[in-house]
This record gives C-alpha cells, structure tokens and sequence, in this order.
C-alpha cells in the first residue's frame, strides 16, 4: 500500500476531528452572538439568521408550554376519573342503602294500620304473599324434622323440600319488591297529615338525606364529565396524550437541530474576513478570544485540506506517469508485433512470386496458355 495513502487517511480524521471542533465553536459563537443582536440595521443573512432564531425559539417555547398543559391536562384527566369512580361507588352505596330503606319503610306501612288506606292497593298482594311464605317455611320446618336422622327420609323428601325452598325464596323477593315499592311511593309524597310512627319518620329522614347526598353526587358527577370532555377535546383526534408528547418531543429535537444548524451558519457568517468589522461592537473579550481559536482552527482546517490535496495531486500524477508508461509498453509491443508481421507479409509474397514463376514454367513445358 502507498504509504502517502495512509498518510492521507491520517490527515482525513484529523480534519474531521478539526472541523468538529471547528463546528463547536462555530455555533457557541453564533449562539451568544445571535442572542445579543438587535434587529436594526442588520444585513439582510444576518437579519434572516435572527428571525429564523426567533421563530424557532417561539415553537420551542409553544412546544414546551403545550407539554406541560398536556401533562396538566393527563394529570387532571387522572384525577378526574379516580374522583368519577369514587362517585360511581358511593352511588352504588346510596342506592343501595335507599332500597333497603324503602323496603324497610313498606314493611313498615303495611304493618301500621294508621297507613292502611296507602297500604290499600298493595294489600291483595300482601295478603296472598304473607301467608303463602308463612306456610312455605311452616311445611319446610316440618320436612326438615322428618329428616333429621333419618337418610332415606331425606332423600325421599329432597325434592320436594327443593321445590319449596325455590318457591319460598321467590315469594321472599316479590314480597320484598313489593315494600320497595310501597316504601319509595310513599317517600316521594307530600304528607299533609302527621306522622306519628317514630320509625317510618325516622327512614324518611334518612332517605332524604340519601336522596340529596345522590342528587349532589349526580350534579358532581356531570361536571367532571363536562370538564373530562372538554379536555379530551384539546388533544384532538389524537387521544392518548402520551403519543401527543411523543410526537411534540420529536419535533422539537428536529428543531433543537435547525436551531444548532442557524447558530452554525450565522458563526461561520460573522467570523469570516471582513464581516467580522461589522459585528465587531457585539463582541466581548470571550467572543475576541474564541474567534482567534476559531481562525486559527480553520487555518488548520485548510492546511490540513491543502495537504491531502496535495498528496492526493502527488498519487494522482504516480498513477498517470505509471499509466503512460504501461502505454508505452503497450505501444512498443503492438510495434514489434506490426514489424513481426510486415516481415512474415514480405516473405508471404516473394513465396507468392516463385510459385507464379513455377506455373509459368510449367506452363510451357505443358505448351497451354495461362
């Protein structure tokens, strides 16, 4: 291998570590500079770097300010849901404790005969359920008495005593559905006369109280979901603010660069010749200082370049010189085969003359004319 190759690539990471370096200083140079610069009388690629600058910041700060707002967003949207489900559960509670109110409250009324004339249309129904249960758990005490001790008697009446238990349990639930019902008919009506049952007065006070706590759940519980809705209607048609973040994330690492490339360019634009004098009332003692490190790097960044030009001009002028005289070879063979072959015609044609001389010859010998 050409030592002057190797040499070359040497001379090539040095560049690149030159000229990355060279870079560095280039956009800490441009950045500080940038952020002192004012816009009047500016030169119109300078006056372009700065409004580039300001516009690329302005989306880097409108960026960062709609993370936040998402992620204030998410975090309440979190605490939202949590408080919803909160809500939710302690509906369930309420209303749970609420049928079992109006069910101890129709209990109750059927029971007290100052409540009869309420009680009047359920009381066929009371009437045929009451008993039916009475007798129900009646025979199925009985059957249970038979049983006990006795295991054939038990599995003769198993069937049976099934058979009662599921028609027991089912008069027990209409029987109950049918106080509910009582109980939170009579909770909703305006009692004009007195009340004197200390326990029906009792349930309706604490149905009420249950009533309210559930009306205020339900007003609460409309309002989250309004403020749930009007914050998933800000992230858009994307509704998973994770991937909105994501892809705010992306695009301003994408600007961070185009920022990074604008310091670059505008450095590289005010360091270099003369326009340097323009700039020159921007420039603090650090920027004097960096600007000497930065013509003296991109002094070595050119030396550096002029060098492999160099020794690549140097190779390149080997490579030809060696090509011509690989030509040259080339030539001469091709000449001495030309030469080699002129003589082999020279001799193809004396041979040609001597065989025409010999037919001649032969020719009058046979006294025939050619």
């Amino acid at each position: 291998m050409d030592e002057r190759k190797k040499v070359i690539k040497d001379l090539e990471i040095k560049k690149s570590e030159d000229q990355k370096s060279l870079n560095l200083m280039l956009e800490d140079f441009g950045e500080s500079l940038i952020k002192r610069l004012v816009d009047e009388n500016l030169q119109a690629e300078a006056g372009a770097a700065r409004t580039e600058y300001l516009e690329i910041q302005r989306e880097l700060e409108e960026s960062q300010t709609r993370i936040r707002q998402i992620e204030t967003d998410s975090s309440r949207i979190k605490a939202v849901e949590d408080e919803l489900l909160g809500i939710a559960q302690e509906q369930g509670t309420g209303n749970k404790e609420l049928v079992d109110l109006y069910t101890r409250l129709g209990e109750s009324l059927a029971e007290d005969p100052a409540f009869s004339a309420f009680a009047a249309p359920y009381r066929s129904q009371l009437d045929n359920l009451i008993p039916k249960i009475e007798s129900l758990e009646e025979t199925l005490g009985v059957l249970d008495e038979k049983n006990n001790g006795n295991f054939f008697n038990w599995v003769g009446n198993n069937a049976k005593s099934m058979v009662l238990r599921t028609s027991l349990k089912n008069s027990q639930t209409s029987l109950r559905k049918l106080y509910t019902s009582m109980g939170e008919r009579f909770s909703h009506l305006t009692h004009e006369e007195t009340i004197t049952n200390s326990g029906v007065l009792s349930i309706l006070g604490e149905t009420e109280k249950i009533r309210t706590s559930l009306t205020d759940l339900e007003t609460r519980s409309a309002v989250l979901k309004e403020e749930r809705r009007r914050i998933g209607e800000s992230f858009g048609s994307e509704s998973n603010p994770a991937k909105i973040i994501d892809g705010l994330e992306k695009n301003r690492e994408q600007k961070k660069k185009n920022l990074q490339a604008v310091y670059l360019r505008f450095g590289d634009y005010v360091s270099a010749g003369e326009r340097k004098k323009e700039f020159s009332k921007y420039f603090d003692n650090e920027d004097k200082l960096l600007l000497t490190r930065i013509h003296d790097l991109r002094d070595a960044v050119a030396d550096t370049q002029n060098r492999i030009v160099k020794l690549e001009a140097a190779i390149k002028i080997d490579e030809e010189k060696a090509e011509i005289l690989k030509l040259e070879k080339a030539t001469e063979e091709q000449r001495m085969r030309i030469s080699a072959a002129e003589k082999t015609i020279s001799e193809f044609s004396i041979k040609i003359e001597d065989i025409k001389k010999k037919i001649a010859e032969l020719q009058e010998i046979a006294g025939t004319d050619s």
